[in-house]
């Protein structure tokens, strides 16, 4: 192997260099994912170890002009003293001096509970005490705790998890940067009872539609205190789901939000908590969705919360009552075979009534098409043709037909695309119709069943690229990505709803510079600078024979076409390549497309 590798010859021994070490371990994850369909926990915590080390090793705390004060509320309740006493020391070693804790002991029966915390204060004015001498919930701790807080920012920590040294610090440097922020959330990872951090949880910029799938917030999260007096603070009847509540409550509120890509918290796994495995605390998700249905109702109008397929993750089915009508653009040329697959895999899986389905023939040749056409054309089911005589451009064809279509809301479908999912359309539309989002997209999965598409990232691989392409049917994704709601960037052209309104008011997909490659990524990019938030659901499934119509970008005589469309989108969308992308995080990686350590 070569020396750039890390591996090499010397002396007649092979030499490792560190990268070498790291690249090995790279390579054997990813072998591993492939033959077993899931990650392998000790090779990442191995690697994230390593990773962690050095970005502690390159820290550094300059003065900071504007010192705000934080309240940190830690409601307690009968928890081991080592782990108290390890809480309570994550805050008097913050770098950052500008603090109050206060410690709420909720009725605690153990007796060292009391005289820990009376320890605590009597070492540090800084730290505030109240005992209630009956266990009244979580959520009345918090509230007793927030009553006694004078801080201009209200951070909760649970009574056995640790804060980042430099937590408060990077809060303060954060707030000098955003003066108007409302709410501030960073990344976190776990801590095992043998004091191993492990499973860091890398989370995006604000994700309204990821919110609403699960508690992705988590810790750390630092709100301004007039914002939590603003919305009532906590309510008792969610207790198990308490932080989530606030959480759906003060993000409606927000003004600001901002996200530090940093992790700030850490949380102990140690048998019955949430952070060990979330069926310990059922109960939980429970109030989770009940958190979430009182949200719903009062924001949207008739939409259900239900649990969703993974622990702690819950779906939104929103209420489709005025059935907009739905026009499904199809491009083709020839391949009869695959146009009716698509078509018959369509009507199968639909019961949408208000549905129209426009061919767009862009010059087939052979003869069997026109059979194809005129057999769906007969069977009354609301399919048509039109032909686009001009020379191939996969963004002219698909403006060729949303022109002519006649439905409210529009959907893009690749020939080689088989629908599996019963009622795709209503999952769609109920998140097309919301009035904030753009583009929807589904899930797409190769003939064998492994992940093609599942939102696309800007950055990855130099301009876009598809997180867990290749994953198993088996594998969830990053924190379950692969099976519920969350925002993108931007999602495939392949199969995609919009609001005819929406596509038309962005000029559609560009036929100028991206006739063939990109397009689909460009246009999600225009819906977001226009305000818009594009979604991939979980609930929309199909297969896509990838290319089967037309051939693949990586053929000879394509390949120029495709990189000088590459080098277009690298200069319309330098500014946002630069800033990266929203919805991922500046510590995954941009080389591949696994969701693993950016190094």
């Amino acid at each position: 192997m070569s020396r750039s590798f890390g591996v090499y010859w010397r002396h007649g021994k092979i030499v490792l260099r560190e990268q070498g070490i790291r690249a090995l371990l790279g390579l054997i994850v990813r072998r591993w994912q492939r033959i077993t369909g899931r990650y392998h926990p000790g090779f990442y915590d191995f690697r994230y170890a390593q990773w962690r080390e050095r970005i502690l090793a390159s820290h550094v705390e300059p003065h900071l002009p504007v010192q705000p004060r934080f309240s940190i509320v830690v409601p307690i309740y009968n928890v081991d003293k080592r782990w108290l006493d390890a809480t309570i020391d994550s805050v008097c070693s913050q770098s950052y001096e500008h603090w109050q804790l206060c410690l709420i002991n909720d009725g605690s029966t153990q007796v060292h509970i009391k005289s820990t915390i009376d320890r605590h204060a009597d070492a540090d004015s800084r730290i505030v005490v109240r005992h209630h001498s009956t266990n009244k919930g979580i959520a009345a701790s918090s509230s007793l705790g927030l009553s006694v807080s004078d801080g201009e920012y209200i951070i909760f920590l649970d009574h056995d998890d640790l804060l980042a040294s430099d937590a408060l610090w990077h809060l303060a440097s954060t707030i000098n940067d955003h003066p108007d922020a409302d709410l501030i959330y960073s990344d976190e990872d776990k801590i095992d009872i043998r004091g191993n951090y492990c499973q860091p949880f890398f989370k995006p910029n604000f994700s309204p539609e990821l919110l609403l799938s699960q508690n992705y917030f988590g810790h750390l999260v630092a709100y301004r205190h007039d914002l939590i007096q603003g919305i009532g603070g906590f309510r008792s009847e969610y207790d198990g789901a308490q932080d989530y509540d606030l959480v759906l409550r003060a993000t409606s509120a927000a003004k600001h939000i901002v996200h530090i890509p940093k992790v700030l918290y850490h949380w102990r796994q140690i048998p019955g908590s949430t952070a060990m495995v979330y069926g310990e605390k059922d109960y939980a998700w429970t109030a989770g969705q009940k958190a979430l249905q009182t949200h719903l109702n009062d924001n949207h109008a008739g939409a259900e919360a239900k649990k969703g397929t993974l622990p702690g993750t819950y779906r939104v089915d929103y209420p489709l009552v005025d059935t907009p009508s739905v026009s499904v653009i199809i491009p083709f040329r020839d391949k009869p075979e695959l146009l009716d697959r698509c078509l018959t895999a369509l009507y199968k899986k639909t019961d949408w009534h208000s549905l129209e389905v426009i061919g767009i023939d862009n010059r087939s040749q052979v003869p069997a098409i026109e059979k194809i056409k005129q057999q769906w054309e007969s069977k009354g089911v609301g399919a048509r043709f039109a032909e686009y005589d001009q020379a191939f451009n996969f963004s002219a064809i698909c403006n060729f037909g949303v022109n002519m279509a006649r439905g409210d809301y529009v959907v893009l479908l690749n020939n080689d695309v088989e629908i599996v999912s019963a009622r795709w359309i209503e999952s769609l539309l109920g998140l097309a119709k919301q009035e904030s989002v753009g583009a929807v997209g589904a899930i797409l999965r190769y003939p064998d069943n492994q992940v093609q598409h599942a939102g696309i990232v800007t950055g990855i691989t130099g301009h876009a690229g598809h997180p867990f392409k290749g994953f198993d049917k088996n594998q969830i994704g990053y924190f379950g990505r692969l099976e519920i709601d969350s925002n993108v960037s931007a999602v495939t052209g392949a199969l995609m709803m919009v609001s005819k309104q929406k596509y038309l008011a962005v000029g559609g997909l560009d036929q100028d510079r991206f006739s063939v490659a990109l397009n689909d990524v460009d246009f999600c990019l225009r819906l977001m600078k226009a305000g818009y938030r594009n979604v991939v659901t979980a609930k929309c499934q199909a297969i896509h024979h990838e290319s089967a119509s037309r051939g693949s970008d990586s053929d000879p005589s394509r390949r120029a076409r495709y990189l000088e469309e590459v080098e277009t989108f690298k200069q319309v969308w330098k500014t946002e390549l630069e800033q990266g992308d929203p919805y991922y995080n500046s510590n995954l990686t941009l080389e591949s497309e696994d969701y693993t350590l950016r190094w």
